[in-house]
């Protein structure tokens, strides 16, 4: 008992519990390595992809219970080598069950569902160029939300490079090996394609001329000079050609251009300074036709008449150019600024026309003629004005104030009321198309002033003036309405078209219909204020973005004349009956310029 005692006493069991030895227990074997979580491509769109290189598996994490919040994810350490995973956008779901994109816009939607592998039809989806929107699965099917496919002829972005993912090549984002994982978009962002240019421009058609050999039998003496002759017969040759070429840019006219206004400067300009033009000046006869009284040529023997007509029509070719670049159904900022740029030169020739060499032709141009001041200063402010509308349909696209736009617009206005005005004298067999296009634009743009500026008095809360301007701005629009079916029905130079079809046409009577139904509603609830009886003055002044013509000037004499040359055209030998004298009613062709068809979506044809 005593023992039996003792060893319960001093044995294993004895002694408080605190003073109870434990035995240490054995090591477990480490954990399997697990694979990390998938790293996100993109943490707005939530693609998600694994390290390994293959697609994600849709998932739908299941609700927590209660109602609450999802927890977000475990970060894990980065293992070395390897950067740290990036977290998740705050707002995007962490179970990566929603595959979604937006590609390219499309007019048409469709609902249905994928079965089998979402995830290759998605990125066919993607080649394909459509919207899509993968859904989470349910009993193992991908339930599409939205599928758009692209209209044809839409623009694509570039294709993946080579290092990517095959099953990241459909949905146009890819990330490089060593490189971070890249945004489609930055997010809130909506992807911007260029909208079609809303402006129709009338065009009255080239000047067209007689042909000119510059053979010189008799007069010419050297080689030299001889040379200098065909020189200016191919210079001028291919000029005219340019003229119908529907590949030719500004920078192929303007090299053309210079190349024969420096070889004709020497038939004008003397090479040495004691007098004030050259021996050649009167020795070629040059024949042109109007733009506006058809194939009734006038002819001159003054180079400087040969110069002033070759740059108008050069002019008009600057016009035409912008004219065809604007019809395009898709146009990109740069060309934008291109039919901006070239309507600028255009009223710089003109202008320089006007002020530097008409005044020296020794014949005064006639009444009704292109070289009268009247028609070349309506040249001129028609472009600037057609310039402007380029402008306004900037700061429309970039939203600015409604106060520029408005005071932009009525400054535009004033243009073609400025350019009608001038045309007010001249016979009407001859102008009347042309000034029916002048009216109806300074209508149009009057519209637009009245609109915009009916949005600028609605934000100062005058909300009856609002009323009251926007009623004025339908009046107008009325009248441009009215104004698109005469100009169609009208006989004259000019191309035969139906306005009233035209995108920048309908554009605009929709949105006078909108701002002034709005207007109408705000002040029925909320201003309960009182329409006036007449309309608010448009006292508006434009600080920005008034078009100035660009400063043109003729090239230098070539380098290719030299007194010795000069010398070798010998007047003295000229016959008595030689080609001064016009050949009696020699007929001159009209210049075949190329027929542009009606783009889509215009209902008119650019000329």
């Amino acid at each position: 008992m005593a023992a039996a005692r003792a060893l319960g006493r001093h044995g294993p069991r004895a002694g408080p519990r605190h003073q109870q030895r434990r035995e240490e227990p054995l090591p477990l074997p480490p954990p399997p390595a697990r694979e990390p979580p998938p790293k996100p491509v993109c943490r707005h769109s939530q693609t998600w992809r694994r390290p390994s290189g293959r697609p994600p598996t849709p998932r739908p994490r299941p609700a927590p219970l209660g109602g609450g919040r999802h927890r977000s994810p475990r970060r894990r350490p980065p293992r070395p080598g390897r950067p740290a995973t990036p977290a998740p956008h705050p707002r995007a779901r962490a179970g990566g069950g929603v595959t979604k994109g937006r590609l390219v816009t499309g007019r048409t939607e469709s609902k249905g569902c994928v079965r089998r592998d979402p995830e290759a039809w998605a990125a066919a989806l993607a080649r394909s160029g459509a919207h899509f929107r993968l859904g989470s699965r349910h009993g193992g099917r991908a339930h599409v939300t939205r599928l758009a496919l692209p209209p044809s002829g839409r623009s694509r972005p570039p294709s993946p490079p080579a290092s990517a993912a095959p099953w990241q090549s459909g949905l146009r984002t890819w990330t490089t090996p060593g490189s971070p994982p890249q945004c489609r978009r930055p997010h809130g962002e909506t992807r911007k394609y260029p909208e079609k240019m809303t402006h129709w421009f009338h065009r009255n058609p080239l000047k067209a001329t007689a042909p000119v050999s510059f053979n010189y039998y008799g007069v010419v003496t050297g080689p030299s000079a001889s040379k200098m002759c065909s020189d200016l017969r191919s210079s001028r040759a291919r000029l005219l050609e340019l003229f119908t070429d529907l590949n030719c840019t500004p920078e192929t006219m303007k090299n053309a251009a210079d190349s024969y206004f420096s070889l004709l400067q020497g038939f004008i300009n003397s090479l040495d300074e004691s007098t004030q033009e050259s021996k050649l000046r009167y020795i070629q006869n040059f024949k042109w036709t109007d733009t506006l009284q058809g194939q009734v040529p006038s002819a001159q023997q003054d180079a400087v008449f040969e110069l002033i007509s070759m740059g108008f029509n050069v002019a008009l070719w600057y016009t035409k150019y912008a004219s065809r670049l604007a019809g395009k159904e898709n146009i990109t900022e740069d060309e934008a600024k291109e039919v901006h740029r070239s309507l600028k030169i255009a009223a710089g020739i003109f202008k320089h026309l006007k002020e530097s060499h008409i005044p020296r032709l020794i014949t005064p141009a006639e009444k009704g003629r292109d070289l009268e001041a009247r028609l070349i200063e309506a040249y001129v402010v028609q472009c600037q004005a057609e310039a402007q509308e380029v402008t306004i349909a900037r700061a429309i696209e970039l939203r600015h104030a409604p106060g520029l736009i408005a005071a932009l617009a009525h400054e535009t206005a004033n243009f073609y009321q400025k350019a009608d005005h001038t045309l007010s004298s001249l016979d009407p067999a001859y102008s009347a198309k042309w000034r029916k296009y002048l009216h109806l634009k300074m209508c149009f743009y009057t519209a637009y002033a009245y609109c915009y500026h009916g949005q600028t008095l609605l934000s100062g809360d005058k909300c009856g003036e609002a009323v009251r301007s926007l009623q004025e701005a339908e009046k107008y629009f009325a009248k441009a309405e009215a104004l698109c079916k005469e100009y169609g029905e009208t006989k004259g130079p000019g191309p035969t078209v139906k306005p009233s079809g035209h995108l920048f046409f309908r554009k605009l009577g929709s949105l006078v219909k909108n701002t002034l139904e709005k207007c109408q509603r705000e002040n029925g609830f909320i201003y309960f204020q009182k329409v006036p009886a007449e309309a608010p003055q448009l006292e508006l002044k434009a600080n920005y973005g008034l078009v100035e013509p660009v400063p043109f000037e003729f090239p230098p004499t070539s380098t290719n004349w030299t007194p010795e040359m000069l010398a070798a055209f010998d007047l003295t030998r000229r016959p008595k009956d030689d080609s001064a004298k016009p050949k009696a009613e020699e007929a001159v062709k009209p210049m075949k310029e190329p027929d542009v068809k009606p783009q889509k979506d215009t209902g008119c044809t650019v000329s």
